[in-house]
């Protein structure tokens, strides 16, 4: 398997994504207070960490064969992860600034994206776990 087709599956370990989303926006509190460091910290610190020890330790191969596993690969562009990303700057802005709208706008669209991308591409593979 290579790099690329690990950091897919690595994107769709159930570890990996509750990591991935808390530590996100578990960070923007503390951007609120404008504390950078430990926002950096908090929001980058556990991610890389748990994508360490799920490729070291778990064998991420048998993903591949879950309904999730099957759709990822046509979900994770880097078109999609490059607007998400954008998505998510939104949302520092919003905890920066103090405005709780931005924040919730920015979350909305991401789920939003996710569940409009997931249910598409679940169609078309024709995937139905």
């Amino acid at each position: 398997m290579d790099i690329k087709e690990r950091k897919l599956l690595l994107q769709t370990h159930p570890l990996k994504i509750f990591v991935d989303w808390t530590t996100r926006y578990a960070s923007l509190y503390f951007l609120w207070d404008h504390k950078i460091g430990l926002t950096l910290l908090i929001m980058l610190g556990p991610s890389i960490l748990a994508s360490y020890l799920i490729l070291k330790y778990i064998d991420i191969t048998a993903l591949k064969d879950t309904a999730y596993g099957k759709i990822m690969p046509t979900l994770m562009t880097t078109k999609l992860e490059l607007f998400r990303s954008v998505i998510f700057v939104v949302a520092v802005a919003g905890a920066w600034l103090q405005n709780l709208m931005l924040i919730m706008i920015s979350l909305s669209i991401v789920i939003l994206i996710w569940m409009i991308g997931i249910s598409i591409q679940a169609k078309k593979l024709n995937v139905t776990e």
